[in-house]
């Protein structure tokens, strides 16, 4: 089953609200603070990905997605996407600093490699 099934999308109204919101806000959020790039921590769907990309579209998003499964249904939606790239494996996530957290989605402004 489609993991927004189980949230956006639910037949549950008490589930569909509370996961509509919480994107709502996570979105919000991320935008206000004018970030260069995000990196959504264990992404599932990868939803929030592509509605931040639609909002900004001169973001570099990265959404790690440990489950397989997920990743793949994440992956085929996320190739739409130029600035979007989706991570199964940990140690691809770039070396980059991130300084907000919300939700597991992190927001990060300069990278500190060396």
């Amino acid at each position: 089953m489609d993991y927004n099934d189980y949230t956006l999308n639910s037949k549950s109204l008490i589930k569909r609200f509370t996961h509509r919101t919480r994107y709502g806000i996570a979105l919000k959020l991320c935008l206000e603070n004018n970030p260069i790039t995000i990196l959504d921590y264990g992404t599932g769907s990868a939803h929030i990905l592509y509605e931040l990309s639609k909002h900004n579209s001169a973001l570099i998003i990265y959404g790690y997605e440990p489950i397989l499964e997920m990743y793949q249904q994440a992956k085929n939606e996320a190739e739409k996407y130029a600035n979007i790239k989706l991570i199964q494996n940990i140690d691809e996530i770039p070396k980059l600093f991130f300084v907000n957290l919300e939700h597991l989605i992190l927001l990060g402004y300069w990278a500190y490699r060396k």
